[in-house]
């Protein structure tokens, strides 16, 4: 698996039972839903929803009473969940590559024929860290992986 490393990390950093089952039962669900993938739009599609779903879950965590939160898009979630987190020095990107996946995924749901698509995922992709040992292959799907891996991160370990 090309993020194994970094699933590794995060798991060890689970410090308790209930972390490490939460971590284990949002993993499996992502490995059925979108590892598998290899559509590029379904992938940025199931991947962009993923990462929506961890997004909304950092920003639930912090409310006292969530369900009072009606009809928020999906930018809306993502402020909230900045001006709930102070990332750690190695992890500013976040933020920035979970805007630049938005516009990607909105391009591909919302056109019918994107013209601009290489551009977006190329500027989605660039937002992403490299690294060469954990994932030599910079593809869209290794990307949204890693987004997808931080943002699970912030929503089971740091609450």
């Amino acid at each position: 698996m090309h993020n194994e490393n970094n699933l590794k990390q995060l798991s060890e950093l689970l410090s308790n039972d209930k972390q490490k089952q939460k971590f284990s039962n949002v993993f499996v669900r992502a490995w059925n839903n979108f590892l598998m993938l290899e559509d590029l739009t379904l992938i940025v599609l199931k991947g962009h929803l993923l990462v929506e779903e961890q997004v909304r879950v950092m920003v639930y965590d912090r409310l006292l009473k969530p369900e009072e939160l009606q009809r928020f898009s999906f930018a809306q979630y993502l402020s909230l969940a900045k001006a709930m987190y102070e990332l750690p020095e190695g992890e500013t990107w976040l933020w920035n590559a979970i805007a630049k996946l938005n516009q990607l995924r909105n391009a591909m749901a919302h056109e019918l024929t994107p013209g601009d698509i290489d551009k977006k995922i190329d500027m989605f992709c660039s937002a992403v860290p490299r690294n060469e040992e954990q994932m030599p292959e910079h593809s869209v799907k290794n990307c949204i992986s890693t987004v997808w891996i931080s943002c699970t991160y912030f929503s089971i370990y740091k609450n």
